[in-house]
């Protein structure tokens, strides 16, 4: 009864018509005394019944007498502004009951439209939301009561489609909602991929949807049913349920969380006549709220009521000291509260601090385990390096030793011609002395002859001079694999890159896979050189071992590409290839396959995170027994680290698996 003549006040404050009855025009005398009475009883229930509040609260009502709330000026009959300028709608009902319930006062902030009303939101120029839904985006800048309005999103078509639609029907079709609504945030946040425009507002969507122009308007059925009767848009007709719901409730600004607990206070005590009465006078559109005989009845009802109503008055004031004493009991247990909430701050700072310790033991063993990889891959390098510089290292070694067996002939032959010259150029050799000493030459010198020393000295001497450059060729492959003094640089040549890396893990792919290279036009790219060698020579690793694991000898192609955007690098092996669930899986740390102690499930890893850092595409295809193919694409253009997450090429998506079981 209380709510319904709280909602009478209201009507008639509102309605023009019900003004005039309540302003005595053609109503019998005794009607007139029993409205009065009526007025006048509830008036009473409603000052004895005030919400009970905490000094803290009154002292924060009294530092904010007004209380601005923003409304969207077209979202009827949920709340908007009309022709004259004023608040009215549902939530403008629940707003001016809040008044009456926390004796606060509320204005209005007159705005055009929904999107002017966000932005002034977030910049703190208006206090209130009349109607929203909460959502992450909006909770970043605001706080939300307990929803007081619930509707159901629909799927808005013409009635030139049959049968029930759901959001899947719709999906690719030419589907908008009104600029800004929750609708955005609902279905975007669990559907990223579902496309929808933006129309400035419902009555224009509709009308758009209407003449062709979209397919299909999401919104809610209170506000749409009201534009599609009063624009007479008769080809419409909701076809399906969207599955979301819009929570309406007051929205408070983040640093106001005291606004926001006294409206709880307050909409907690609505009962459930009161919210009956406001949805009745909204959605009953074609019926006169109350008739005169309604009014008469009621108000016969009052004055039967009034003399137990006297009779109550007293008990009420009753109720209202034991109402004051139980408010200071309540003040006593926030002052406790209060204290027990500094003690737990303390005690969460206390525990926050303990917290980043193991953070950062947790990323110094993170660091550990990452440099313990790259010092595995270190060893495989320096193991494979030592092992390529080996051979020709040893036919070097053997070539300088028979070029000093034959260096001690040619020094031999050399000392015999100086005797032989000093013999002929002294006066006391004797010709016998001299003849034996030609003679010693000239069987010195055939002996050179005879064994070609000349010509095997050149071809020793070139022998020694490619084994040199082969490991000269090694050394600076290995110089430009490992680079790792240098970051990112432009104009990186991927050609260049593979080489450097086939050559530095030729000792593991030469006994086990053919080395297939088909390279085509490719731009530079910018990019981390000694980090892209790195996943090169983890995924050439992986598919020797793949291969090693099936048939032993096999083929390993290796091809280049590029378009418009991206250049891309193709690795295939023929190996054994690999099941779903295991492909699902080896991008996880410390995963592998191979037996303990021959990987530690960190390559792959590492090498998934250093192309996430390099904004990559990734694309993963394996079949058992067939073999994987193993691609990735580097970006042309540089893209912008500090955008947001939206504006990433492929950033939460990165695996593109299509691993067959």
């Amino acid at each position: 009864m209380r709510a319904l003549v709280r909602y009478l006040i209201r009507l008639r404050k509102t309605d023009p018509f019900y003004a005039g009855y309540i302003g005595m025009n053609n109503i019998p005398i005794v009607r007139k005394l029993c409205v009065a009475i009526l007025f006048g009883l509830f008036a009473q229930i409603a000052v004895a019944e005030p919400i009970p509040l905490t000094s803290q609260e009154r002292a924060w009502l009294d530092a904010h007498p007004v209380i601005q709330i923003a409304p969207d000026p077209d979202f009827a009959p949920i709340e908007y502004l009309d022709e004259n300028g004023e608040y009215k709608g549902i939530a403008a009902d629940y707003a001016a009951l809040i008044e009456e319930k926390l004796g606060i006062q509320f204005t209005i902030a007159k705005l055009p439209n929904w999107d002017t009303v966000l932005e002034k939101a977030q910049a703190r120029e208006v206090d209130m939301f009349g109607a929203a839904t909460a959502s992450p985006q909006r909770e970043e800048y605001m706080l939300f009561t307990e929803p007081h309005i619930r509707l159901p999103g629909v799927i808005i078509t013409r009635d030139d489609t049959s049968g029930t639609l759901t959001l899947d029907d719709i999906a690719g079709r030419r589907v908008a909602a009104v600029s800004g609504y929750i609708w955005f945030d609902l279905i975007g946040n669990d559907r990223p991929n579902f496309q929808m425009d933006s129309t400035p507002s419902l009555t224009q969507g509709l009308r758009d949807l209407s003449f062709g122009n979209l397919d299909a308007i999401i919104s809610d059925a209170a506000t749409a049913t009201r534009v599609i009767r009063t624009e007479g848009l008769t080809n419409l007709r909701i076809a399906g349920d969207t599955g979301y719901e819009t929570a309406l409730a007051f929205g408070v600004r983040k640093d106001w969380p005291e606004l926001g607990n006294l409206l709880n206070k307050a909409i907690a005590t609505i009962t459930d006549e009161e919210r009956a009465s406001i949805l009745q006078r909204w959605v009953s559109l074609d019926q006169d709220l109350l008739s005169q005989e309604t009014l008469f009845i009621i108000a016969a009802g009052a004055a039967v009521v009034l003399l137990i109503t006297l009779g109550t008055l007293g008990w009420n004031r009753i109720l209202s000291q034991r109402v004051a004493a139980r408010t200071r009991q309540l003040d006593a247990a926030q002052q406790e509260l209060l204290a027990a909430n500094v003690d737990l701050e303390k005690r969460v700072r206390e525990r926050t601090k303990r917290l980043q310790r193991a953070l950062k033991q947790l990323q110094a063993s993170q660091t550990q385990l990452v440099q313990s990889e790259k010092m595995a891959t270190m060893g495989q390098l320096v193991a494979g390096v030592a092992h390529e510089i080996n051979t020709p290292l040893g036919y070097v070694y053997n070539n300088v030793q028979l070029l000093t067996d034959f260096v001690g002939k040619v020094d031999e032959q050399t000392n015999a011609c100086r005797l032989l010259t000093d013999l002929m150029a002294s006066t006391d050799a004797d010709d016998e002395q001299i003849s034996s000493q030609f003679e010693n030459v000239q069987r010195l010198t055939a002996e050179l002859t005879d064994e070609n020393g000349l010509g095997e000295t050149m071809e020793l001497v070139e022998d020694s001079n490619y084994g040199l450059r082969q490991i000269s060729d090694l050394v600076l492959s290995l110089k430009d694999f490992s680079r790792v003094d240098r970051a990112n640089e432009d104009g990186v040549d991927l050609h260049q890159s593979i080489e450097h890396t086939l050559k530095i893990s030729h000792h593991v792919t030469k006994n086990t896979a053919e080395i297939v290279k088909s390279f085509g036009e490719i731009p530079k790219v910018r990019c981390n050189p000694s980090q892209i060698n790195q996943v090169l020579l983890n995924v050439l690793t992986n598919a020797c071992h793949a291969i090693q694991n099936g048939k032993g000898h096999g083929t390993i192609l290796i091809t280049t590409e590029a378009d418009s955007d991206y250049v891309y690098v193709g690795i295939q092996d023929d190996g054994v290839g690999m099941q779903k669930d295991v492909g699902e899986r080896i991008f996880e740390p410390f995963f592998t396959t191979k037996t303990s102690g021959s990987g530690t499930g960190l390559g792959l890893s590492i090498s998934y995170n250093i192309l996430k850092q390099h904004n990559a595409k990734l694309r993963l295809h394996s079949r058992p027994g067939k073999g994987t193919l193993f691609k990735f694409g580097l970006p042309i253009k540089t893209v912008d680290r500090n955008a947001d997450d939206s504006d990433q090429v492929d950033r939460d998506n990165i695996i593109d698996l299509v691993a067959e079981s």
